[in-house]
């Protein structure tokens, strides 16, 4: 090497880095460390020698951050290693007397924890109670526990310990699951579910209703005794451990999804956890059927035998009725009337679908059914009683056809529905390639076929309308229509109009959504312009309406009405 390359070699900068720390290097005890004020880890040393527990073998790494030199320690004494990563020391022994501290609380806690361990005996329960107590301690947490914080807790709760074959015995179990086999994490299984209910033979069944929501989510139960013979056992039998103090009840805390054992005021049953918050949880009922808000401080964990019973209510919808759905509260009322009676119900299982059912007198499946009767019920009772504005309330504006006059609607859910269950009864009958009906008379209803604008998906809306007057034109015959559920007026063709398709109810039996008023009270407010109510009637926003005066069907009802 020359004298040039021994100057380049001598000058070439040095690579520096402000974030990166230098490798670790190991200090010996002793030297490289000032003993006279490292108190807390000859404190530490001292404990090692007393407890025969090795010499502590310490690491320091020096960080240069910002040309800011700082410390920070390592000590492993065994195999119990201590470190802190996020303190900064300015000194050497700064950083080991702060970790040396770690290090002695750690070693201590071990002790107490072997101490305690060692002054009780192994648990001595059978394997049913065994199984509850752990089910008990791992639904605290979705994601499971170390099977060494499972004996930490068994420990602490019974004063006992866990048998020494206690992982292998509820691994064997379908109710628990290794989440983590290489850290021994257990939990409950998150796919565990009850086992599914055995549906009696043959397409007539033996129900009693329990519980209705809407006429699409009605539960039943089978009154054969080989179903009700084997809740009411397994609710004595829990029941009986309830009593002896064998459960308690109270949760701090309930994961979706999960099945717990509930306490109603003077029963229990087995609930799913449909959604929850730090105070009361939403539960099905899967033994009675429904749903119910219940207090955390009421729900405790199911016991191993309450799991290996089916759920006994049965979640059906009512053939024929289920278009009512999600309507109007009081169709729900009158559906309630068959709770609690028992039916004979024609199955009518559906492909990837809630089970159907036809309810009739119990003992026959003949003559006219339960659920055509409470389509009956529905239409006549519900809708056909003369329609009136109440005095104020909420309602949309669906059409405006001057400043002076609109029509509202009320229910616009009727409304919504209404158009939902025609259009799919219109493109089921193919009623387009249907001829129009031969003999019109006025002032009846019929279906009238609007162009949908330009959209190609639905180029067609199939609305309700009333026919008012037939005018014969050189090309073609048009017909005046009332659309009796928005309150326009409109000429259309007369090979536009149809009749009603077959249905399980009649369309022209639901009275007209749409009421004709007069806006009036504008001494009171500034009036709304033309363009102005038609933008109501586009975005179909809800508008507070008062009524003014109402004189029954002898004249239109003024009313006032604000955005």
């Amino acid at each position: 090497m020359n004298r040039l390359e021994k100057m380049g070699k001598k000058n070439k900068p040095r690579k520096t880095c402000n974030s990166a720390p230098v490798p670790a290097r190991e200090l010996p005890v002793g030297v490289c460390i000032n003993m006279s004020i490292c108190q807390d880890f000859l404190r530490l040393k001292n404990y090692c020698s007393l407890k025969h527990l090795g010499e502590p073998v310490v690491k320091t790494i020096p960080i240069l951050t910002n040309k800011v030199k700082h410390f920070t320690c390592k000590i492993q004494v065994g195999e119990v290693a201590a470190n802190d990563p996020t303190h900064r020391a300015q000194t050497v022994e700064d950083a080991v007397n702060h970790v040396a501290r770690l290090t002695l609380d750690k070693l201590r806690q071990d002790a107490f924890r072997a101490r305690e361990k060692s002054m009780y005996s192994a648990s001595n329960c059978d394997q049913k109670t065994l199984l509850d107590r752990i089910s008990k301690i791992l639904v605290m947490s979705e994601t499971g526990f170390r099977s060494s914080k499972v004996e930490e807790i068994y420990l602490a709760s019974y004063r006992e310990k866990l048998p020494l074959d206690w992982f292998t015995f509820a691994m064997g179990c379908d109710v628990f699951e290794t989440l983590s086999p290489i850290s021994a994490i257990i939990g409950l299984a998150p796919k565990f579910e009850l086992p599914a209910l055995e549906l009696p033979f043959g397409t007539v069944w033996n129900v009693v209703v329990t519980a209705i929501e809407d006429t699409d989510k009605v539960w039943v139960q089978f009154t054969d005794a080989g179903y009700s013979d084997l809740i009411y056992s397994m609710l004595h039998e829990v029941k009986n451990a309830v009593d002896a103090n064998a459960i308690g009840f109270g949760m701090t805390k309930v994961h979706t999804g999960s099945i717990l054992l509930a306490r109603l005021s003077n029963s229990l049953t087995r609930v799913k956890v449909l959604v929850a918050d730090s105070n009361r949880a939403s539960c099905e009922m899967i033994d009675l059927g429904g749903t119910m808000m219940i207090s955390l401080e009421d729900l405790t964990h199911l016991p191993y035998t309450c799991r290996k019973l089916a759920p006994q209510a049965l979640l059906v919808k009512l053939h024929g009725v289920e278009h009512f759905a999600n309507l109007d509260p009081k169709i729900v009322e009158v559906t309630r009337q068959l709770m609690n009676i028992v039916f004979s119900a024609l199955h009518k299982q559906e492909a990837n679908e809630r089970p159907s059912v036809v309810l009739y007198t119990f003992g026959t499946t003949e003559g006219k059914s339960v659920n055509s009767a409470l389509v009956d019920d529905i239409a006549n009772n519900l809708y056909k009683p003369g329609f009136e504005l109440a005095s104020c309330g909420q309602v949309i504006v669906s059409h405006a056809a001057s400043e002076m006059e609109i029509c509202v609607q009320t229910q616009p859910v009727v409304v919504s529905w209404l158009y939902k269950e025609l259009t799919a009864a219109c493109i089921n009958a193919n009623i387009l390639q249907e001829d129009k009906p031969t003999f019109m008379p006025v002032d009846t209803m019929y279906v009238i076929i609007v162009n949908n604008g330009d959209n190609k998906f639905e180029p067609f809306l199939y609305k309700r309308g009333l026919l008012l007057e037939i005018k014969k034109a050189a090309l073609c015959t048009m017909t005046l229509v009332f659309l009796v559920d928005t309150g326009e007026t409109i000429w259309v063709p007369e090979n536009r109009i149809r009749n009603f398709p077959s249905c399980p109810f009649d369309f022209t039996q639901i009275l007209p959504q749409a009421t004709k008023c007069l806006l009036g009270g504008y001494e009171e407010q500034i009036p709304l312009t033309f363009e102005q109510l038609k933008h109501l009637e586009m975005s179909r926003c809800t508008v507070n309406l008062r009524v003014l005066s109402y004189d029954g069907s002898h004249k239109l009802p003024l009313v006032q009405i604000a955005p």
